[in-house]
């Protein structure tokens, strides 16, 4: 029969593990190659005797190696309390690490929200800069709106006036003369034709024009006025009056030089 001597010795050869895992579960794993002994010690309860009878002669009591076994499975237990523990204590400071972490952050966010909500105060337009934009809206909107009123009433007293003056065009008389004396000291208007003479060179003179017009016409008589340009204008331009009827071949290219705008003259 072993000892308690040589099992401890035995015990003191495997690992911490394994020891472990005996006292937890109470037996040996297969994997394990242990003494018939120590299989017996593990696997036996704490009433069960652990010498065997054949060798009940040994000066080892039964009572006594139970004592011994007893012993040796609470110094284990008390091993395995103290590395549990170690480890509760281990986890309860990660636990408050973990915990201090998000306080940490928790504040951050607060700041942040904080920040955002006194920037947006700051920067943000007032209730009573909005009123007063919403005001300036509202007249902006009525003034539109009388300007529309104002045009269509324009607009009704153009048609009107329109109107009226078709009416009194289809009520009044008109007297065209006819009379062909010689007494009389006023005569017809000559109907004339406007026209815009551009693109001219700078420092050319009413009568250059005109003498231009006078060798193709020599009998006519022509209204000629220089028109105001820009300082920077590279170029001047002219307002002509002739006779109607010379509308066709003033408007004849080979009349003008080469560049020169001929068009009709809109008065303003």
């Amino acid at each position: 029969m072993a000892t308690p001597e040589d099992l401890f010795t035995e015990l003191n050869k495997l690992k911490k593990d394994c020891l472990i895992d005996f006292l937890i579960n109470r037996k040996v794993p297969t994997n394990i190659v242990v003494s018939d002994s120590v299989r017996r010690l593990v696997e036996c309860n704490e009433n069960s005797e652990l010498v065997d009878k054949s060798r009940e002669s040994s000066n080892i009591t039964s009572k006594g190696f139970n004592d011994d076994v007893r012993i040796l499975k609470l110094e284990y237990e008390l091993q395995l309390s103290k590395t549990e523990l170690k480890c509760s204590k281990k986890l309860m400071v990660e636990y408050e690490r973990s915990i201090k972490n998000q306080q940490i952050v928790i504040d951050m966010f607060k700041d942040t929200t904080k920040n955002q909500i006194v920037s947006s105060v700051a920067t943000g337009p007032s209730f009573s800069q909005k009123s007063k934009k919403e005001e300036n809206i509202q007249d902006q909107k009525k003034i539109v709106k009388n300007n529309k009123d104002e045009n269509l009433n324009q607009e009704g007293m153009q048609k009107k006036i329109v109107s009226d003056q078709d009416n009194s065009k289809n009520t009044t008389k008109i007297v065209m003369g006819s009379g062909k004396t010689s007494t009389q000291s006023f005569s017809l208007a000559l109907k004339r034709a406007w026209l815009y003479i551009g693109k001219i060179v700078l420092g050319t003179k009413v009568k250059q024009i005109e003498e231009h017009l006078k060798n193709t016409f020599p009998e006519e008589n022509f209204i000629l006025e220089e028109l105001s340009c820009h300082k920077e204008s590279s170029s001047m331009s002219f307002k002509l009056g002739a006779d109607i009827k010379l509308l066709e071949q003033l408007n004849n290219p080979q009349l003008w030089p080469e560049g020169v705008i001929v068009k009709r003259f809109f008065f303003v």
